[in-house]
């Protein structure tokens, strides 16, 4: 049970038992403020999730509603794929692939070159203002992946559409062939689907 000394680190309120309140001199509306103020600063605080699922190297995606500029969150990567056999090598996904969803209009990663120690060339990473990054193990059927990449989206509208590239920057197959992709779904979390301040 917590003490007069103890405190929340969240919310820096303070949690007393409640048949202790009075002895330490608290009032009755003292006792009021505290207990309304532990309920409100520790409620749970629940979040939107988008999700779309990609069956295509070029998707079409249309959701519900328009989601309004605010915090995104890139949460998890589910990859399905006919795995690659053993001993066999990558043709298609080449250990990963490039996601481009055109939802990403603002230049939220901004990705450059670096230079090769040993010959002083560029190496260039293929990768545009709007791609994410996927790795994978061509020789599972499920590749399932957590993120906490946090970007500053514009609005997202009702229809979009993502491509698919493999690492290097190559249209990718799906199909029902050892090393071709079954589908990609990508989970985002954000604060709401409503936007606040016009109301």
């Amino acid at each position: 049970m917590k003490t007069l000394t103890d405190e929340h680190p969240m919310s820096g309120i303070w949690l007393l038992p409640k048949h202790n309140l009075l002895e330490k001199g608290l009032t009755k509306m003292n006792i009021i403020i505290i207990f309304f103020c532990q309920t409100f600063f520790l409620k749970k605080s629940y979040m939107a999730i988008l999700h779309y699922r990609i069956t295509e190297k070029e998707q079409s995606v249309v959701i519900p509603n328009t989601i309004h500029a605010q915090s995104f969150i890139f949460r998890r990567a589910v990859i399905r794929m006919k795995p690659l056999t053993a001993g066999s090598s990558s043709t298609n996904c080449k250990g990963g692939v490039v996601i481009s969803p055109s939802h990403f209009s603002g230049f939220e990663i901004s990705s450059g070159t670096s230079i090769n120690s040993n010959t002083g060339k560029p190496i260039t990473n293929n990768l545009g203002a709007n791609d994410i990054l996927i790795g994978l193990d061509e020789y599972k059927p499920i590749n399932n992946t957590y993120f906490d990449m946090e970007f500053e989206s514009e609005d997202i509208n009702q229809a979009f559409t993502v491509r698919v590239y493999n690492f290097d920057k190559e249209p990718v197959v799906f199909g029902t062939n050892a090393g071709e992709l079954t589908s990609i779904d990508l989970y985002f979390q954000f604060a709401s689907l409503y936007d606040y301040k016009t109301y």
